[in-house]
């Protein structure tokens, strides 16, 4: 829900401008500069009002916050504030629903702008939000949301899918790390997971990246890829990624693709993205970043490009590399693709 203040002439006194909002509810209200957050007793986020943007006449942007105010003492009672609909609103209050009515405490904020210089009206846009959807799994330090990216549509039938990564989900390893799905619908996304896969090896950190695929095969499903950069198999901490494939029932519960470097230490898998079709065949392609890699340079890093193919990711041609050539540089600690910057109809990363 987004919100227009609009001041139209500069209020009296010294100091600076200020909003003084009431809000009327039984959720306690959390105050942050960038953010004001309310939650039940449980801790449950309710309703989120954020994304504050001010700005003058002229345009020019104005730096502003929330502050929580328990006891106003300015009233800016020669304060025109106009809504959309024109609307004098001198001291707007939240009405946010609650159940019982005799809980009701009023918690007071004000957003407060740096008006110096600014040319009148001024405009407060904040944004309030609460989310559609959440889902936790009930595991202490799992680190459940580390990573989370859409997952493409893994089963064809229209709608989107959500990936989570939980590096440090234990299920029988110590900090194996664990991966979950929740597939979309006309409804929205499924309550519970509707895939999950881990590594099965103790401190591999299965999913601390996650990301679509794309599709690389060709098939009409997306498919996911998924980082564990601390994988062991012959050198410790190489890393390893993963790829599963899509289908009519969505992923499959084995990887169909997996890769690792035979470098100690590599951290192979640390950031993974779709890079989308960089050769323009039909097919999706991948980008994993490696940043501790060493190649002369310590820990200068690298990234890897693997192209698709009718048979999803070849095991057989070498992938593209690129390494920084220069120390503790960490190339490849983050990766995406960036599109067609030069509109030539090739995508880069």
């Amino acid at each position: 829900m987004r919100q227009d203040f609009i001041v139209k002439n500069k209020p009296q006194g010294d100091g600076q401008l200020r909003l003084n909002i009431d809000a009327e509810t039984e959720l306690k209200m959390i105050t942050g500069a960038d953010a004001l957050m309310f939650k039940d007793d449980k801790g449950d986020l309710k309703l989120k009002y954020a994304a504050l943007k001010v700005w003058d006449a002229n345009g020019r942007e104005l730096r502003a916050y929330f502050e929580k105010n328990d006891q106003l003492q300015i009233t800016n009672d020669k304060l025109q504030i106009e809504d959309q609909k024109s609307k004098q609103i001198p001291n707007p209050k939240f009405q946010i629903p609650n159940q019982n009515k005799s809980q009701i405490r009023n918690s007071k904020f004000q957003i407060v702008v740096n008006d110096d210089d600014a040319v009148y009206p001024i405009t407060i846009d904040p944004l309030s939000s609460v989310a559609n959807w959440t889902a936790e799994i009930n595991q202490a330090s799992a680190k459940f949301g580390w990573s989370v990216a859409t997952a493409g549509d893994v089963n064809g039938d229209g709608y989107s899918e959500v990936i989570v990564g939980a590096p440090n989900y234990d299920n029988g390893e110590t900090d194996e790390g664990g991966v979950f799905v929740y597939h979309g619908s006309i409804t929205g996304l499924s309550l519970t997971p509707n895939w999950t896969n881990e590594s099965n090896q103790a401190n591999a950190l299965f999913g601390w990246s996650v990301a679509t695929a794309g599709d690389l095969n060709g098939d009409g499903y997306s498919d996911v890829i998924i980082g564990s950069p601390t994988y062991d198999n012959g050198q410790t901490d190489e890393g390893r990624a993963f790829v599963y494939n899509g289908s009519v029932s969505g992923l499959y519960a084995v990887n169909t693709w997996q890769y690792e470097t035979n470098q100690t230490g590599e951290n192979f898998g640390y950031s993974v993205a779709c890079a989308g079709d960089i050769n323009n065949d039909g097919y999706s392609d991948v980008v994993i970043g490696s940043p501790f890699y060493d190649n002369v340079q310590t820990n200068e890093g690298r990234v890897y490009v693997f192209k698709g193919s009718m048979t999803g990711i070849s095991f057989i041609l070498s992938p593209w590399t690129f390494e920084s050539n220069q120390a503790s540089s960490n190339l490849g600690f983050s990766v995406a693709t960036a599109g067609d910057v030069n509109g030539d109809g090739i995508l880069i990363y």
